[in-house]
């Protein structure tokens, strides 16, 4: 409790004192109606003992008062009782309340404690998720490219040389041997398409820009959909954490965008103004949905790189959904 309160409630009962003397005569016992009231706040600022004190010391006032001062007026025995019932009972309840606020507020206080530790818990576990999403997918790209990759290298030699051979032979299946080497280059560059999506390894050396370049390329031909990045402006170079995170950001939205919204055409643009660097994301599929787990993961991602999302409608009737984290030279360091 302050000590302005204190002073204040003081104040009250001075102005009740010089209230009810004056008033008594005329108002008679009606004058210690305040007097419950300010009991009754006593209880609930100062708790239920002072309270019951408080009461103590306006039953001595007004016996004065009633008893002393104004004796012939009337008489105090008769008309005592229920009021100093009705005291105790409002001085009771208030200190009752008055307790079971402060419990309340303790109770929130440690819910809030509990919730922030319990948030702390699960951003440090979801980190947790992502990085061991990427080590899978760069064991998976790894596999990818150095072991199927060199499987069908070596396929490929195998194919060459026997359709040389063939042709040698002028054997009429060596048009079969030359299908077969198509067949297996075409494979050959959609897996190495597919470990380069599992994971970007160039994306510190050649760039954001030119990484995303070519996730565009690899959705234009294994989806056959008009995929396009527009980049405005000089942008600068992003920390390979921040484009690493960006780079998931647009890739997993797209993935969600062609297999539960039938989007066809995917247009990117990133730009940067004086507070953040921006990736635009728009779609001609159906709305998102921002209860799916493609954007609470999103939603994780943004908040390792400082990020944050707006979803709206462009003048064509577009989805937009932009994707903005400050600018690299005011990016918290790590």
């Amino acid at each position: 409790m302050t000590k302005r309160t204190t002073i204040l409630y003081a104040l009250a009962w001075v102005a009740y004192i010089a209230f009810s003397f004056t008033m008594f005569p005329y108002w008679r016992i009606s004058v210690v109606i305040p007097a419950i009231a300010l009991i009754g706040l006593g209880g609930w600022l100062f708790g239920t003992t002072k309270g019951l004190l408080l009461i103590l010391t306006s039953n001595i006032y007004h016996y004065f008062l009633i008893s002393e001062i104004y004796a012939d007026i009337l008489v105090y025995y008769e008309a005592r009782l229920s009021g100093v019932l009705i005291m105790i009972a409002i001085t009771l309840i208030a200190g009752k309340l008055h307790n079971n606020l402060h419990a309340i507020k303790v109770a929130n206080l440690k819910l809030d404690e509990l919730v922030a530790v319990r948030n702390a818990e699960l951003n440090a576990l979801a980190s947790k998720l992502i990085e061991n999403s990427e080590q899978t997918r760069v064991a998976l790209g790894q596999e990818l490219h150095d072991g199927i990759g060199q499987h069908l290298t070596g396929i490929q030699l195998f194919c060459s040389a026997l359709a040389e051979r063939l042709h040698e032979e002028q054997n009429p299946n060596a048009s079969l041997a030359d299908s077969l080497i198509d067949r297996v280059g075409a494979t050959h560059n959609q897996i190495r398409r597919i470990a380069r999506m599992l994971f970007p390894v160039q994306i510190e050396r050649v760039g954001f820009i030119p990484v995303l370049n070519e996730l565009t390329s690899c959705f234009q031909d294994m989806e056959h959909i008009a995929f396009s990045v527009r980049e405005q402006g000089h942008l600068p170079e992003l920390p390979g954490k921040t484009a690493l995170q960006l780079y998931r950001i647009c890739q997993e939205t797209a993935i969600y965008a062609l297999d539960h919204l039938n989007a066809n055409r995917i247009d990117v643009r990133v730009f940067e103004t004086p507070q953040a660097y921006n990736l635009e994301f728009e779609h001609n599929g159906s709305q998102l949905d921002e209860q799916h787990n493609t954007f609470q993961l999103t939603e994780y991602r943004l908040q390792q790189i400082s990020g944050t999302s707006e979803k709206w409608h462009s003048r064509h009737g577009l989805e937009k959904i932009v994707y903005a984290i400050p600018c690299p030279e005011t990016e918290p360091q790590a």
